[in-house]
């Protein structure tokens, strides 16, 4: 949704007491958000298309072309 409307950067907020944050606070190793922050970096493109869903307005979808090049994994 965020690069429907140009966004360029993305923020999380770690709250306190919670385990938002990317990586782990104690041992710094990284927590699974980081692994799919990181693959979505690598392997989405800034081209987002136009989705149309008819069903429930719980279910949003989102489509976006991939990086023109996925190699560099």
């Amino acid at each position: 949704m965020s690069s429907v409307y140009d966004m360029k950067t993305y923020c999380r907020q770690t709250l306190i007491g919670g385990s938002y944050g990317l990586l782990n606070t104690t041992t710094f190793e990284p927590n699974p958000d980081y692994y799919s922050a990181l693959l979505w970096h690598h392997l989405m493109g800034q081209k987002v298309l136009s989705v149309n869903f008819n069903g429930t307005q719980k279910i949003r979808s989102y489509a976006h072309c991939a990086k023109d090049s996925v190699s560099s994994l």
